[in-house]
């Protein structure tokens, strides 16, 4: 079945008008096992049964917030480490570097270092950025990264930074 806010309201709206219609004042009924204590409604009665078609109805209905999960290779960040001073093991040939971020960070700045020493810093500008893939460098030619430096910190709850390369 196909998820969808129009199955959610129907359900809930075929619900309370079941609910306001079930009568409160029928009778009493008393449970028959031992050490339950509470009376149970005509009314309770008349809910139990209705709400089990609406879980079922229910059921498909799921929320479409997902948790921060790590990316392969990567380094997780909490706010109370503060500022990171992280490394990433690289050591391809490549013609693009790429942070892969899940959850929310801010950066301040980045670090490539190529396989002849030479080293590129890129200011980040203490720019904030949530789950997603942000390109750090490009080339016209492959060029051998041995190493990428990245100063961020986590900017709120858990995340993840890792590199990606562009083939």
């Amino acid at each position: 079945m196909e998820r969808s806010p129009a199955r959610f309201i129907v359900a809930a709206l075929t619900l309370a008008l079941l609910l306001q219609s079930a009568p409160s004042h029928a009778f009493t009924l008393r449970p028959t096992r031992e050490g339950a204590g509470q009376a149970v409604t005509a009314k309770l009665v008349a809910a139990e049964l209705l709400t089990t078609p609406l879980r079922w109805l229910l059921s498909s209905v799921r929320f479409a917030y997902r948790a921060p999960s790590p990316p392969a290779n990567s380094a997780a960040l909490r706010p109370e480490y503060g500022w990171n001073d992280l490394r990433f093991e690289v050591g391809e040939h490549t013609v693009g570097v790429f942070l892969e971020v899940a959850g929310r960070v801010e950066f301040d700045r980045a670090a490539l270092v190529f396989e002849d020493g030479e080293t590129e810093t890129v200011d980040l500008g203490h720019r904030r950025r949530g789950r997603g893939l942000y390109e750090l460098a490009s080339f016209d030619e492959p060029r051998g990264v041995r190493e990428v430096r990245v100063h961020v910190r986590a900017d709120d709850g858990d995340a993840w930074l890792g590199v990606r390369l562009g083939r």
